[in-house]
C-alpha cells in the first residue's frame, strides 16, 4: 500500500467542460465535498465524490466521479478497500449493452408407437433425470451435463400395462443414438428390421433364440408370445443397444410401450448484463440537463472507451473526524453525453 503523507485532504477539478472553464475546490465558494462508499445494482464495489453545493439541495451545477469494481477482499479498512478499487491504470466506460452467450443444447423428440395402440391407451414417460410428462410424442432436453440417462415409457390401455426402457447417451453432439424401426408380415410370419445410420456394426438378438447381423435383416417367428427385440450398434466412439417389443399375435387393443426418437441441435441466445468493473462514470448537471460519460442507451459496447486514467494513488493522514482518506489522481480526457439526447454531447479535460 502507498505510504502515508502528510497533507490536508482536497477534491478538486481544474479544467473545461463544454464552452465553461471551471476550478472547483472543495471548501472554496460554498462547493463541498461529498462521498459515498456503496455497492451499485450489479454488486461493484462503487466510490463516489461528487461536489454540491451547501446552500441548497440538488443545487447546480453539479459534478460526480464514480470508479466501480468487483468484491474487494475481505478484512480490509475502508481506505485500503478504496485503494483496492483503483488497481486500474485505465477505467472505461460504463455500459449499459449485454453480452451474448449462445449455449448449443440438443432436443430429443421422443415417438410414441401410437398405430398399435389403442385410441385411448395413457403415456407416460420417464426421462431419467427426475422429469416425466404424459403426452403421447413429447420433445425434451436433457440437463447440459448429462450423460448416460434410462429413458422409460409407460402405456395403459383397456386395463393393461406395458412399459419398456432404453439407455440414450444425451451427452451433446453424442453420435451414439441406435433406433430402429420393424414391421411384421403375419402371412410369412418374417419380421424385418432396419436400423438407423451412423454405425459400422450391426448385431441383433431377436429375442426367439436367433440373432442376426447387418443394417437390414429379418427373422421367422413360428410361435406367439412377446419377444424382445435389441439392436447393439457400434462405431469408432461407442457400443449402445435399443430394444423394442414384438407382441404376437398382433393386437390393436394391447398396450404396446415401444418408442423412438430423434436428435436435434439448438442454439439458444443468453442475454446478460453487462459487468461493468473497472469502469468510471462522470455526471454533470447545469441549466437543467445531466449529462454522462456514457450514452443513456442500450446495445452499443462503450466499455472499451477510456474515461479516467490513474496517475496517482495516496495516503493521507487522518482527516478531523479520525478518519484516513485516499487520494486518487488522475486525468480526464472524454465525451459527456445528455441522458435524454444521446447526440447533444460536451467536452470534458481535466488540466488537474
Amino acid at each position: 500500500l502507498p505510504t502515508t503523507v502528510n497533507g490536508n485532504p482536497v477534491f478538486s477539478f481544474n479544467g473545461i467542460i463544454g464552452n465553461d472553464t471551471l476550478n472547483y475546490q472543495a471548501g472554496v465558494n460554498h462547493i463541498y465535498m461529498y462521498t459515498d462508499f456503496f455497492k451499485d445494482d450489479q454488486s461493484l464495489t462503487t466510490v463516489r465524490g461528487y461536489f454540491g453545493s451547501d446552500t441548497c439541495t440538488n443545487c447546480e451545477p453539479f459534478l460526480s466521479f464514480e470508479a466501480k469494481d468487483l468484491e474487494q477482499t475481505t478484512g480490509l479498512t475502508l481506505s485500503q478497500g478504496i485503494a483496492e478499487i483503483f488497481d486500474s491504470a485505465v477505467f472505461t466506460s460504463y455500459s449499459l449493452d449485454s453480452i451474448a452467450s449462445n449455449t448449443t443444447v440438443e432436443t430429443f423428440k421422443f415417438q410414441a408407437d401410437t398405430i398399435n395402440n389403442p385410441s385411448q391407451t395413457q403415456y407416460f414417460w420417464d426421462f431419467g433425470d427426475g422429469t416425466t410428462i404424459n403426452l403421447a410424442n413429447p420433445t425434451h432436453v436433457f440437463p447440459v451435463a448429462s450423460s448416460i440417462r434410462n429413458v422409460t415409457l409407460k402405456t395403459t390401455s383397456n386395463g393393461n400395462s406395458d412399459s419398456i426402457s432404453n439407455t440414450i447417451d444425451a451427452t451433446l453432439n453424442s453420435t451414439c443414438h441406435p433406433n430402429f424401426s420393424m414391421s411384421f408380415d403375419t402371412t410369412t410370419n418374417k419380421l424385418l428390421v432396419a436400423a438407423s445410420n451412423g454405425f459400422t456394426n450391426y448385431t441383433w438378438n431377436f429375442g426367439n433364440g436367433t440373432t442376426g447381423n447387418g443394417q437390414i435383416d429379418t427373422a421367422i417367428y413360428n410361435n406367439n408370445g412377446t419377444f424382445l427385440v435389441t439392436l447393439t450398434a457400434t462405431n469408432s466412439n461407442c457400443t449402445s443397444t435399443f430394444s423394442k417389443k414384438l407382441k404376437l399375435p398382433i393386437n390393436n387393443f394391447v398396450a404396446n410401450s415401444n418408442w423412438d426418437y430423434k436428435v436435434s441441435n439448438t442454439t439458444i441466445t443468453n442475454f446478460e448484463p453487462r459487468l461493468n468493473s473497472s469502469s468510471f462514470i462522470i455526471t454533470y448537471k447545469k441549466d437543467g440537463q445531466t449529462y454522462y460519460s456514457y450514452k443513456n442507451i442500450k446495445g452499443i459496447n462503450q466499455s472499451d472507451k477510456p474515461i479516467f486514467t490513474l496517475t496517482g494513488l495516496e495516503f493521507y493522514n487522518k482527516n478531523e473526524n479520525g478518519k484516513k482518506t485516499v487520494k486518487a489522481t488522475g486525468n480526464v480526457d472524454t465525451y459527456l453525453y445528455n441522458s435524454l439526447n444521446p447526440n447533444d454531447s460536451i467536452k470534458i479535460k481535466s488540466n488537474n
